[in-house]
């Protein structure tokens, strides 16, 4: 059943999304992206539907985490997460040609700093579109910048599936290379580049692993082009913030999720969120550090979070690397290389 649309909406939420939230006993979350574009609720034929949204949410609770303090613990997607990116994505639907209802959402760009959960959220959703999506023969591809990075990305995919119970008596089982369902015909493995992908590739569901490492936008443009012969393909770009550059693969996507943002442009099929602080925020103010990351004070916690600002305010190179990786500011260490604070107190004649 569709959510209605005479629901007010809490903060910037949607109408639907705020009721899901409130429906589903989740708090509305105090951290907001900085950059976002508007969810489809004006595309013809547009509803929301809360079930779609329980059964990712089911999907991802069945997993379990394998590292750390949560090593053991379901995937329980916290609030910001379903607010901002499970619930519009997994959500929206709309009437194809033939009038079944699909999803609307099929290219989405996560924008968030570094301790920011990505990895777990990576994994999880390429679980999601592979095994509990209902797409048989689904093809789902983690794209990395460099064989050795497909290599790392994909080993928290293996443990993920060997460790969910409800994979393995579903007959998902994960090899050296790739996760398959042999009942299903689906696979889920990582690539880098463009020749990795099989021949003809028909792609279901695609994961560009930070985007900002990539030099080049050949694996992007193959995972979307295998997109064209599925009903209701999913690709995700989920990356850290890059150094400023104007010209990267990176940036072509972020000035177009700006764009999408500021209504410039139009695209109901694209959606994005940017988690970041804004240049003229205190970097050191633990409420900058609230408003860029998302997880916070859960990860990172305050604890590195202090100890990364220490050092960033002895080297200006730990700094640019502070403002970018852990504020999600696209800072480049030559803007302030000197602290013109040191500068002015060392001023005097010279002898």
């Amino acid at each position: 059943m569709a959510a209605t649309r005479s629901l007010k909406a809490s903060a910037d939420l949607s109408p639907e999304v705020s009721w899901y939230l409130e429906a589903r006993g989740y708090e509305t979350p105090t951290c907001t992206p900085l950059i976002r574009t508007p969810e489809p609720r004006n595309v013809k034929g547009a509803v929301f539907d809360p079930a779609r949204v329980d059964k990712a949410i089911r999907a991802l609770r069945a997993l379990r985490h394998t590292k750390g303090k949560w090593a053991g613990r379901p995937l329980d997607p916290a609030a910001v997460q379903v607010a901002y990116i499970i619930a519009p994505v997994f959500g929206w639907v709309a009437p194809d040609s033939f009038g079944v209802l699909r999803r609307i959402i099929r290219d989405v760009y996560v924008e968030m700093p570094r301790k920011g959960a990505k990895t777990t959220l990576v994994s999880g959703l390429a679980m999601v579109l592979a095994f509990a999506d209902g797409e048989p023969g689904a093809e789902v591809i983690l794209g990395a910048a460099s064989r050795d990075q497909a290599g790392q990305a994909y080993k928290p995919l293996a443990a993920l599936a060997k460790s969910s119970q409800v994979l393995r008596d579903a007959g998902v089982k994960a090899t050296k290379k790739e996760i398959t369902q042999e009942s299903t015909g689906s696979v889920c493995k990582a690539v880098s580049s463009r020749g990795d992908l099989a021949h003809g590739a028909n792609v279901h569901g695609g994961l560009i692993d930070e985007l900002h490492v990539h030099k080049s936008p050949d694996l992007l443009e193959a995972i979307e082009s295998g997109t064209g012969a599925r009903t209701e393909p999913l690709v995700f770009i989920i990356t850290t913030a890059d150094d400023g550059s104007t010209t990267s693969v990176y940036a072509q996507r972020r000035e177009f999720i700006e764009k999408l943002s500021r209504r410039v442009l139009r695209s109901p099929t694209t959606y994005g969120v940017v988690f970041a602080a804004e240049e003229a925020d205190d970097p050191f103010a633990e409420s900058t550090w609230e408003k860029a990351n998302p997880l916070y004070p859960v990860t990172p916690s305050p604890e590195f979070m202090r100890s990364a600002a220490d050092k960033a305010k002895a080297n200006p190179a730990a700094l640019a690397s502070f403002l970018r990786l852990h504020l999600g500011i696209r800072a480049r260490m030559d803007k302030r290389f000197l602290d013109l604070g040191r500068w002015d107190r060392n001023g005097s004649i010279v002898d």
